[in-house]
């Protein structure tokens, strides 16, 4: 399992480690900051790995105009399908397909670009979400999508409990998984082979404020121009949380 960075646009205009970091989860809502196309280029440039999340997770209401835009200017290696949460699976599902089409359909990028694709399965109760995920495990080909654990977990007593039940249902058995976001308690994901990835911020607060996991301090504004924290403190942070949670850099 690796570990995807988030990180807020200060620390990415300003920190020659985040540049040079190999996998990132870039919000949608960061490119409206100057200079945060470039940033993309030059992690791009320098080999790294790119999510495009929809923001869904941070209660934005998305843009998908601009949402193509983002994808075209900087070509991510994975794209989040737009998703509706706490809907019904079917209206959350309708809404990703339709901007799958539209990708697939060349209407929104060009024929040389070829991206991959996570799908956040959503639903208004426990069992309406496990059904989701296992049909779609069954739907789409493993090589080219992730299924992510979203903000559908808040119906579960914690995340760990739903990445449990939902690996025990009929998933077909080459999916792989990817956690949108870290909970407070460290729990070893990576013990678990399917998930392929994990993002957060969690590690830049506790570099920014020096609070120690399972507490991470105050809140950062993923747009924040200003905050960047000393490097050798985030990477020493960054390397506390792959310990605690069982991921990889």
């Amino acid at each position: 399992m690796k570990y995807y960075m988030i990180a807020n646009v200060g620390t990415y205009l300003n920190s020659h480690y985040s540049l040079n970091f190999p996998q990132h989860l870039f919000l949608v809502q960061q490119f409206k900051t100057p200079g945060m196309f470039g940033v993309a280029h030059q992690i791009k440039a320098n080999g790294g790995e790119i999510i495009l999340d929809n923001g869904a997770y941070e209660s934005i209401d998305l843009d998908l105009q601009f949402y193509g835009e983002v994808i075209r200017e900087i070509q991510p290696d994975w794209i989040v399908l737009p998703d509706k949460p706490f809907s019904s699976a079917e209206e959350s599902r309708a809404i990703s397909l339709f901007f799958l089409k539209q990708l697939q359909d060349r209407e929104i990028t060009n024929d040389h670009y070829d991206p991959k694709y996570i799908y956040v399965p959503q639903g208004q109760c426990i069992d309406e979400v496990i059904s989701e995920f296992v049909q779609c495990s069954h739907r789409f080909k493993s090589e080219y999508f992730r299924l992510a654990f979203g903000l559908a977990y808040k119906l579960w007593d914690s995340r760990m409990d739903m990445v449990v039940e939902v690996s025990d249902a009929d998933i077909h058995p080459d999916t792989h998984f990817h956690l949108l976001g870290a909970r407070w308690d460290p729990v070893p994901f990576g013990g678990i082979n399917k998930i392929k990835g994990i993002d957060t911020i969690k590690p830049l607060r506790s570099a920014v404020t020096g609070a120690d996991y399972p507490i991470y301090g105050a809140k950062i504004d993923h747009q924040d121009p200003v905050i960047n924290p000393i490097e050798e403190v985030y990477k020493d942070s960054i390397a506390k949380f792959c310990e605690y949670y069982g991921a990889e850099i």
